[in-house]
């Protein structure tokens, strides 16, 4: 089994809670990284991070309201 490119690295990813930053923040997570997303709508960010983490495992992101 080979590593993933991002494993135990951490990505910060701004406006991750739609469009272009939620393909960015699930293809980081999908490389192993660990991911903060940065967004101004606290549902939107607190749902994308419980669904990153429900698709690529407990404790991958983390959601932060600006």
């Amino acid at each position: 089994m080979s590593k993933k490119i991002l494993e135990g690295k951490t990505v910060v990813i701004t406006g991750g809670n739609r469009g272009l930053g939620w393909v960015m923040a699930n293809a980081v997570a999908s490389e192993g990284a660990n991911v903060a997303i940065v967004a101004t709508h606290k549902s939107d960010v607190f749902g994308v991070a419980a669904d990153l983490e429900s698709t690529h495992g407990r404790g991958c992101a983390l959601g932060i309201v600006a």
